[in-house]
């Protein structure tokens, strides 16, 4: 018995959730919003712990996401575009960020296809800026066609009379970004296509900046600029301490973070579903009813226990937690290769509208259905999932389905109607 009491107790220290002496969070460039952030967030945890905070400068989501994953820092600022590639949780989504389609006046820009041959910033590789711009970029068929600058920061509009635009994703009211636009040398167009690219990017939605956001007089923008935007989110590693999450998400929404950044997300607005997994113990803050039962009630009343039963007990509960996790990180593994799998469903249904477009055969767009039919019963016989049912993914690919078998009826419609016409001609001509 005091074999197992020390056994007990041994494994309990060994094994139990502490709070680390230090925690490096990767931001971004000092001056960003990212480091911003950052800097109020190391102030509110210094403030509630005894944890030393230390801010790792970047050059924007996709380092921060290779440092995370490599285990150099335990928490990192990241654009939701680069949460996909696995291995990192959500501890919670922190604000929006628009996508500005800034042009110099007098360039002749006034649309997204007017960029061609044109010198634009879009930003450092490997940001998040730099990805969201590529993705429009592609989606308007303009890879390779535009002249992008690899410049750190738009700012080098002001400074640099050669460049005709900026492709800026930045939370609104970026103090440099209204700085620029007052200048009156810039105007905002839209970036149209929003719907379509959300169908495609389930971290992209369509956004709209409103009239007058960044001045009155003059007014700007004159009108409402349409446009797409995306969530900057706080991660870290699925296998984080669960205790550091705890602290980190108390920082936020107890110390009234929203004062130094008023873009914050509240915690009311952190509720909505992602396309990507909350880290469990952020799940837990966020759903508190989701863990309540039996096991909950068993811990709280250990409490009144004695010591070696109490020892004995945890270190059970240890085992079984460790057992419990092992087993909820190999159910998201499966989960993630569905959702990859579900990518190339969603691949072969842009490759049938693909060749619906340019289609006009009654007969080919018969087959052309046929096979999308197909394509969708067959993924709804793969995927049985409930949380990747229930994702935004799987939705947009049904909603992709029947927007396109639509399309591919009203087309068929429009085809026999087109063949009908002859046919009462000729009968009219006859009875003459």
């Amino acid at each position: 018995m005091v074999v197992l009491f020390f056994a007990s107790i041994a494994t309990w220290y060994l094994t139990r959730d502490a709070l680390p002496s230090e925690v490096r969070v990767a931001t971004g460039a000092g001056g960003g919003l990212y480091h911003k952030f950052g800097s109020v967030l190391q102030s509110s945890v210094e403030r509630r712990t005894r944890m030393d905070v230390q801010l790792v400068e970047t050059e924007g989501s996709l380092r921060n996401r290779q440092l995370l994953l490599a285990g150099k820092v335990e928490a990192a600022v990241v654009q939701g575009d680069f949460l996909p590639d696995g291995g990192l949780a959500v501890i919670a989504p922190l604000y929006e960020e628009m996508v500005h389609l800034i042009v110099r006046q007098g360039s002749g820009i006034r649309a997204v296809r007017h960029l061609e041959g044109k010198r634009v910033l879009c930003g450092r590789e490997g940001s998040g800026m730099r990805e969201v711009a590529n993705f429009i970029l592609k989606h308007h068929e303009l890879t390779g066609a535009v002249d992008i600058e690899n410049e750190d920061y738009f700012m080098m509009l002001k400074e640099d009379r050669t460049l005709d635009a900026a492709i800026v994703t930045s939370g609104v009211m970026n103090p440099d970004l209204v700085s620029l636009l007052k200048t009156g040398e810039f105007d905002l167009i839209d970036v149209t296509g929003a719907e379509a690219m959300s169908v495609k990017n389930a971290f992209l939605q369509p956004a709209e900046i409103p009239s007058g956001l960044y001045g009155e007089r003059p007014r700007l923008p004159f009108r409402p600029i349409e446009t797409v935007k995306t969530t900057a989110f706080l991660v870290a590693r699925q296998d984080a301490s669960p205790n550091l999450v705890q602290s980190l998400l108390e920082s936020i929404y107890e110390e009234n973070l929203a004062v130094g950044i008023p873009l914050l997300l509240s915690r009311g607005d952190a509720l909505r579903p992602l396309p990507t997994p909350y880290h469990a113990q952020a799940r837990q803050y966020f759903y508190p009813t989701d863990r309540v039962g039996y096991l909950t009630n068993i811990m709280e009343s250990m409490v009144a226990m004695k010591e070696l039963l109490f020892a004995f007990f945890a270190g059970c509960y240890l085992l079984w937690t460790r057992w419990q996790k092992l087993r909820e990180k190999e159910r998201l593994a499966e989960l993630e290769l569905q959702k990859d799998h579900l990518d190339l469903y969603m691949d072969r249904a842009l490759a049938i509208e693909k060749r619906q477009m340019y289609e006009s055969d009654w007969v080919k767009l018969n087959l052309l259905l046929e096979e999308l039919t197909a394509l969708k019963l067959e993924a709804l016989k793969e995927f049985t999932d409930e949380d990747l049912r229930a994702g935004q993914s799987f939705s947009i690919f049904l909603l992709q389905c029947s927007n396109l078998m639509n399309g591919i009826q009203s087309k068929l419609l429009g085809v026999q109607l087109a063949e009908r016409k002859p046919a009462r001609r000729t009968r009219k001509k006859g009875a003459t």
